[in-house]
């Protein structure tokens, strides 16, 4: 792909994926209204490079964001923006969202770099999201550039728009992507990371859905509670690289456990570091199946295949797949139309979520974005397993 030059392109070209003659390689785009005032502006001030015009822009929205005059910004009246320029104080003579998509078209390299950026941190999911799906996602998070760049400091000398820019739109990527993917979510803790995300509620339902009796449920909360007091790493750790806990952790978590059962008059056994070890795997499991709610996808069903199956059990077996098969049909008539054709475009075209959202955005204005298709095929994908195992 063409770098772009020089202040005029990158104030007035957007990145577009739409060109099917390109191989999916993306193109520069020029938006004529904005080449016309980017020119005009360059050749009022010619000496000023693109951090002058990116912090020029973004003071124009900032100025325009808090004027109470609503009316004076829309006829596009004249804003001063004080700082800017040693020589001249110049004036922007078109409204802020003329300012604004200035930003956008500045930012487009900004969103490529943290959409390839993302697509090597989730490479895990390109069956489900090509480049251009992460490219949507960025372009939405920096859009309005207002909101994106809020606590940007134009005064602090060692920073610039760009910078600052790429690295807001990649962690806005990384948690758009792990609020709406179930397969997301299951890789982004480590075991003992995602223990110590987890709150009180949910391993109680965890441990009760891997089948932990009331009885035994306090003693897994306890080992767990233990774990969270003495467990506190001394170094700053994330939580997709948090290590277990040492022996001498396992031990100071036994004699917790130990002393907190003799003042609680638990009704069971004091522990050894081995059984705390044995019970905190059980915590983990039962946490992780609860937090992703993985399931055998049909596709590994399929995979599946046993050579000494005998025409006893292939029988047996094909009526299995009918009652099955039975079942999901009707499942699938039980949700609503929009799931149905969702469904329909996703699994029977192998649509990517963002050419759902442009066939769908135009009858149902909820499904714009391609998170928004995500989140409601997830929905519908949940509820589909859900009455499946019960």
């Amino acid at each position: 792909m063409k770098k772009r030059e020089g202040i005029i392109e990158k104030f007035s070209t957007f990145l577009s994926f739409g060109n099917s003659s390109s191989d999916l390689n993306p193109i520069w785009q020029t938006d004529p209204n904005l080449e016309r005032c980017i020119k005009s502006l360059v050749e009022s001030e010619p000496d000023a490079n693109e951090e002058f015009w990116a912090q020029y822009f973004l003071k124009v929205l900032r100025k325009a964001s808090t004027e109470e005059d609503t009316e004076t910004k829309a006829n596009g009246d004249a804003v001063n923006i004080d700082g800017l320029s040693a020589s001249t104080r110049l004036p922007f003579t078109t409204s802020s969202l003329i300012a604004g998509r200035h930003m956008s078209a500045y930012l487009q390299e900004a969103c490529l770099w943290a959409s390839q950026k993302a697509y090597q941190r989730f490479k895990y999911l390109r069956h489900k999201y090509p480049l251009e799906e992460y490219f949507q996602i960025a372009n939405a998070a920096a859009n309005p550039p207002g909101k994106l760049l809020k606590n940007f400091n134009v005064e602090y000398p060692l920073t610039n728009i760009e910078g600052y820019a790429k690295t807001a739109i990649i962690r806005l990527i990384s948690n758009t992507i792990y609020q709406h993917d179930i397969e997301a979510k299951r890789g982004k803790f480590s075991d003992y990371g995602l223990l110590k995300d987890l709150n009180a509620k949910e391993l109680r339902e965890a441990l009760l859905s891997k089948g932990i009796n009331h009885k035994k449920l306090n003693s897994y909360c306890l080992v767990w509670r233990c774990l969270d007091k003495i467990y506190q790493p001394t170094r700053s750790q994330g939580s997709r690289s948090l290590e277990p806990p040492n022996q001498q952790h396992l031990q100071e978590i036994a004699h917790c456990y130990n002393q907190q059962i003799n003042k609680l008059d638990f009704p069971t056994a004091p522990v050894s570091s081995e059984k705390v070890q044995s019970m905190l795997s059980t915590c983990v499991r039962a946490a992780r199946d609860y937090r992703t709610k993985r399931f055998l996808s049909l596709e590994e069903y399929d995979n599946i295949f046993d050579p000494t199956l005998t025409p006893w059990d292939t029988l047996i077996q094909e009526e299995a797949w009918k009652q099955v098969n039975s079942i999901i049909c009707k499942l699938f008539a039980s949700i609503p139309e929009t799931g149905q054709i969702m469904l329909k475009l996703w699994q029977g075209l192998s649509l990517t979520q963002t050419e759902i959202a442009t066939i769908l955005r135009a009858n149902y204005p909820d499904l714009q974005k391609q998170y928004q298709v995500a989140r409601q095929l997830s929905r519908y994908n949940q509820s589909i397993l859900k009455d499946l195992v019960k």
